[in-house]
């Protein structure tokens, strides 16, 4: 098999899940929860003032609405996931 026209094997990356909280944002958007791979995410240009990271999924679906701020959550030990963003 020749597999020189191959630049890069494609690997499973693991999910940075968020929640909009400004209803406005939210709105403009057209989401208010998503879930997408961290090389996704940093390419993400959310206009907001403030980011909330929480351990679990429960905690993450339960803030209310907040202007300019989002929440990143359902990540437990995988905080490094992160990193890189």
């Amino acid at each position: 098999m020749d597999l020189s026209g191959v630049t890069a094997f494609k690997y499973d990356e693991p999910l940075i899940r968020f929640r909009l909280l400004d209803c406005g944002l939210a709105g403009k958007w057209g989401i208010s929860d998503k879930s997408v791979p961290p090389s996704q995410f940093q390419a993400l240009s959310i206009p907001c003032n403030r980011i909330i990271v929480t351990e679990n999924k429960i905690n993450g679906l339960s803030f209310p609405p907040m202007p300019d701020t989002i929440v990143v959550f359902g990540i437990g030990y995988g905080i490094n996931t992160l990193q890189e963003v």
